[in-house]
């Protein structure tokens, strides 16, 4: 065998290596998403799906690009990722945030709650005064 044939084996080897890492993530994740008791343990599900999957997918997109020699499509790649990355625990954060102020009440292994109610109460008077002086403004 060539040279050529061998590089050709292992980048493909690479390549397929990375993207099955990638959907075993993703359908890890989507199967947590389904199956966890609250919010918060959600959002932890949904970012598995975009750090792990979407890494090791965009990773073998990458190498498989630079391989063929599409370097535009690879920082086309490697943008999207950036702002996936970006993203990702900003929409994360403000979901946590939102759910907490509904006072949506995180639940531990034993099916109870895991934060006292006094916090609950304290966090949504707060963002409720603030809300207030929002709208008077």
């Amino acid at each position: 065998m060539s040279n050529d044939v061998i590089i050709y084996m292992l980048i493909n080897t690479l390549v397929s290596a990375l993207a099955i890492g990638g959907i075993f993530f993703i359908l890890i994740g989507a199967v947590g998403m389904h199956r966890m008791p609250d919010v918060y343990s959600r959002i932890h599900a949904a970012s598995i799906i975009d750090t792990g999957g979407a890494s090791l997918i965009m990773g073998s997109l990458c190498i498989y690009g630079l391989y063929i020699g599409e370097g535009m499509a690879v920082i086309k790649i490697l943008l999207t990722y950036f702002f996936i990355l970006f993203t990702g625990p900003t929409a994360s954060h403000a979901v946590a945030k939102m759910a907490l102020m509904g006072q949506e009440i995180p639940i531990g292994k034993k099916q109870e709650p895991v934060v006292h109610k006094d916090l609950l109460e304290t966090s949504q008077r707060k963002y409720t005064k603030r809300a207030k002086r929002l709208k008077h403004k």
